[in-house]
C-alpha cells in the first residue's frame, strides 16, 4: 500500500515550528506534497532539505519573497527498509522509485510563481500491472486578488492540456494540491452566501470540471459522495475552523485507469499547523 499526502501547508518554515515533522510522522505517507511553502531557494535547501528521511524536489517562486512555493517529498532510497520496518511495521517496504522530475508548465508567466512540480516514479512491484505513476502537485491561482480569475482559468487550461497529453503518453497521472475551487455546493458550508465569491464562480468551477469529465476522478467523493461538512480549508481571521465553517479546495484527482487500486481517500482536519489540512489517498500498488 502506498499512501500520498497533499498539504497546503501556509508557510513552511513556520509550520516546522507548530510541529510540522511529527504531524507527517503520524501519517505513515510515502510521498508528500506540499503547497504555499512561501520559501525561496535558499530557505528551502538550508532550512527544509535537513530531514533524515525523505528526499526533495521544488519550486519557488521566483518575483518576490514569501509568496507560492510547492514542493514534492519521497523516502530516500537508503532509509526506506529501516523506516518501515521501525515505524510501518504492517506495511511493506515501499516499492516505487523516483524517476524523474520537471519543474513548472513551461510557460514564464505561471513558472515565476512557482506553482507547478511533477515527479514520475517506476512502480517495482511484480505483482501490479500499473508499472509507473505521474504526479503533479500544483498551488492553483486564487482568483479573488487583483481580479485575476481569467489567470486562474487560464492556469488551469494549461495543467488540463500538460495532464491530457501525459495520459496519451500512456501514463497514469494523479493531480494533487489545493486548487482553490470547490467541486459543487456540498464542499463548502455557505454557498449560497458565497455565489459570487472566488472558488465558486461557475466559471472556475467549469475549469474544475474539465479534468472530471476527461480521464480524472475527485478521490474523495469517489468513496464519500454525499458527506457533508467535510472541509480541507477555513478563515483564520475569522477562526471558522473552530466552528468548521470551511472549504473543501485540496484533492486528489485520480486517473480513472488507477480507480482498481485507489483503496480510500482521506480529509485529517484534526491536523493543525495552516489554515489548510492535510488530504490524501491509498494505493494499492
Amino acid at each position: 500500500m502506498i499512501r500520498l499526502v497533499s498539504w497546503n501547508v501556509n508557510g513552511i518554515r513556520a509550520n516546522i515550528k507548530k510541529g510540522f515533522w511529527e504531524s507527517i510522522d503520524t501519517l505513515k505517507l510515502d510521498i508528500l506534497a506540499i503547497q504555499e511553502t512561501k520559501s525561496d531557494e535558499s530557505i528551502m535547501l538550508s532550512g527544509v532539505t535537513d530531514n533524515p528521511v525523505f528526499d526533495m524536489v521544488f519550486h519557488s517562486c521566483s518575483m518576490k519573497k514569501g509568496y507560492s512555493g510547492v514542493a514534492t517529498f519521497h523516502l530516500k532510497d537508503e532509509i526506506k527498509e529501516s523506516v518501515f520496518e521501525s515505524k510501518n511495521a504492517d506495511r511493506k517496504a515501499l516499492s516505487m522509485e523516483l524517476y524523474s522530475s520537471t519543474i513548472g508548465i513551461g510557460d514564464e508567466k505561471f513558472d515565476i510563481e512557482g506553482r507547478l512540480v511533477t515527479t514520475k516514479y517506476i512502480i517495482l512491484n511484480p505483482k501490479t500491472d500499473i508499472k509507473q505513476i505521474t504526479l503533479i502537485n500544483g498551488y492553483y491561482p486564487q482568483g479573488g486578488r487583483d481580479g485575476r480569475v481569467p489567470y486562474k482559468i487560464e492556469f488551469y487550461q494549461k495543467v488540463y492540456q500538460y495532464a491530457k497529453s501525459l495520459r496519451q503518453q500512456g501514463e497514469n497521472v494523479i493531480l494533487c494540491g489545493d486548487l482553490n475551487t470547490t467541486v459543487s455546493d456540498i464542499d463548502l458550508a455557505r454557498p449560497k452566501e458565497n455565489r459570487k465569491t472566488t472558488g465558486c464562480l461557475p466559471e472556475e468551477r467549469e475549469a474544475l470540471d474539465w479534468f472530471l469529465k476527461d480521464g480524472f476522478v475527485d478521490s474523495f467523493r469517489h468513496f464519500y459522495p454525499d458527506k457533508e461538512a467535510a472541509y480541507s480549508y477555513w478563515d483564520q481571521i475569522t477562526r471558522a475552523r473552530d466552528r468548521n465553517v470551511g472549504w473543501r479546495i485540496d484533492y486528489f484527482l485520480v486517473d480513472t485507469k488507477l480507480l482498481p487500486y485507489l483503496k480510500d481517500a482521506y480529509i485529517w482536519p484534526e491536523i493543525m499547523g495552516s489554515d489548510h489540512c492535510p488530504v490524501g489517498i491509498d494505493l494499492d500498488l
